[in-house]
């Protein structure tokens, strides 16, 4: 049996069920009882809803009490206990977050003037938004809340005070304008470098890089008055930091300073806050690197993966034992390129344990063959490789190119060649691999087939004009190449 009131039931969330049911109870919701009998007998089959006594007819009779199927009167019932649930929806922004209905209320005691109630609320707004850990709302909720005080005053031709209000309103209204408007530019920046998508016509575009924020710095450092260093600018600044980093990745200096206003506040804010800003921190360092070549900020690139761990925003979302996958990988081949066995041993022995069951012994296995790797044992370094089954785009790409240097350690250069060719069509039929990582793998896949050819016999090829060609982009398998040929040239 299915039909769109079990599909409702299905999409409720366990800790849901007693405030449905509360709703379904309440006559002020619900006058029909047959309803009422009919969610509860449904509920009783939650949340697969897929039984033998789970049948039209059954149902039916036990919410009827009569035998003879009706089925227009059945299809009725459903299609009105569907559109009072549904009803249920328009509830959960008042149940999730008590700001939303405390906004409701100060209306209504405004439009009522119900002033002394209107005052108590307000305070207590103002309590709970000055209290509460910090998430890309705050600016919303202060500007909702100047928007309240702004009414308040009108309706009760309070003039003197409006001008005051009325400035508080735009500070909030422009803080939080530009604050999403970053937030939405970053979101489009990240979704193109990694899927090659492109939004360059976007207005969010266009107002970012017509936005001086020069200007905006400027003008926030000029200000004067007890608010000059208030939490407000503050929050904002990190973020105006942040944008100005992110379109001149060569600006250091923004970087650094977005990270150290990050800091200062990373303990006011909620999880999903202190996440998402280490992720850009993140983000920046990896653009620097990847697309600037600056290679000097490799190590930095670790000090922002343990401000992760520091913080514990590396799992997805607040559950336990999730680490973000993508996380971890990163945090491997960062500990794998700077050499770093000491913090990779520690952090696969801490850490594996937070992977989720179904991806843990594939993740063990792929850091502990980079582990082995960096302590020269190639066999036990290629036993874990092939031990990894991952799917992910990404994952295919490393283990190919990692699969390249294990079989050049070992001598195998017959099965190198082998792989350089199931790499080069791989990348070539892929279209989940964004074009930087398809240019970097293939350039690797070039310079390592000169390698090998000179390895094999081949001394027409110039090691010299090879390494400077290697030294033009900054990668782990790049590293490992100028090492090799290194190796050739002081005879090891």
């Amino acid at each position: 049996m299915n039909n769109i009131l079990i599909e409702f039931l299905k999409s409720l969330k366990e800790n849901e069920l007693p405030q449905f049911s509360d709703f379904i109870n309440s006559p002020f919701f619900n006058k029909n009882k047959n309803i009422t009998k009919l969610i509860s007998e449904l509920l009783n089959f939650y949340p697969e809803f897929e039984n033998k006594n789970l049948t039209e007819e059954k149902l039916y009779t036990k919410v009827t009490g009569k035998k003879d199927y009706n089925k227009k009167i059945f299809n009725n019932l459903i299609s009105e206990a569907n559109k009072i649930s549904t009803g249920f929806y328009k509830l959960i922004p008042y149940i999730k977050n008590d700001l939303t209905n405390d906004f409701s209320m100060l209306r209504e005691f405004n439009n009522r003037k119900l002033d002394s109630r209107y005052l108590k609320l307000k305070d207590e707004i103002e309590n709970k938004i000055s209290s509460a850990d910090i998430n890309i709302n705050y600016f919303r909720d202060k500007l909702n809340l100047s928007k309240n005080e702004v009414e308040f005053l009108i309706n009760r031709t309070e003039y003197k005070q409006i001008i005051e209000k009325l400035s508080s309103r735009s500070n909030h209204l422009i803080y939080d304008f530009v604050l999403k408007l970053i937030y939405d530019y970053q979101e489009m920046i990240t979704f193109t470098n990694l899927r090659n998508k492109e939004f360059n016509n976007s207005l969010t575009y266009h107002l970012i890089e017509n936005i001086n924020f020069d200007k905006i710095i400027e003008s926030f450092n000029s200000s004067s008055g007890e608010n000059q260093n208030s939490f407000d600018k503050n929050y904002l600044m990190m973020y105006v930091y942040f944008v100005k980093a992110l379109l001149n990745l060569n600006d250091d200096e923004s970087y650094f300073k977005y990270k150290s206003l990050l800091l200062s506040l990373i303990d006011k804010f909620n999880h999903v806050e202190k996440n998402a800003n280490l992720l850009r921190l993140n983000n920046l360092i990896v653009y620097k690197i990847n697309f600037e070549n600056k290679i000097s900020l490799v190590e930095e690139e670790l000090n922002v993966y343990k401000l992760m761990l520091e913080y514990g925003t590396y799992n997805y979302g607040s559950a336990k034992k999730n680490f973000r996958i993508i996380t971890f990988r990163n945090i491997i081949l960062v500990s794998f390129e700077i050499k770093d066995k000491n913090f990779l041993e520690y952090f696969l022995n801490k850490y594996t344990e937070e992977v989720s069951e179904q991806y843990r012994e594939d993740m063990y296995h792929y850091g502990m063959l980079f582990l082995e790797f960096l302590n020269q044992k190639y066999e036990s370094s290629l036993e874990h490789l092939n031990k990894v089954n991952y799917s992910h785009f990404l994952f295919k790409t490393d283990l190919r190119s990692i699969s390249l240097m294990i079989h050049y350690e070992l001598g195998n250069y017959e099965t190198a060649f082998s792989l350089i060719d199931s790499f080069s069509k791989f990348l070539e039929r892929s279209d989940e691999v964004n074009d930087f990582l398809v240019e970097v793998n293939r350039e690797f896949i070039k310079y390592f087939s000169e390698l090998i050819k000179y390895k094999t016999g081949d001394l027409n090829i110039d090691l010299g004009y090879l390494e400077s060609k290697i030294s033009n982009r900054y990668s782990k398998e790049n590293i490992w190449l100028s090492e090799k040929i290194s190796e050739i040239k002081n005879g090891d």
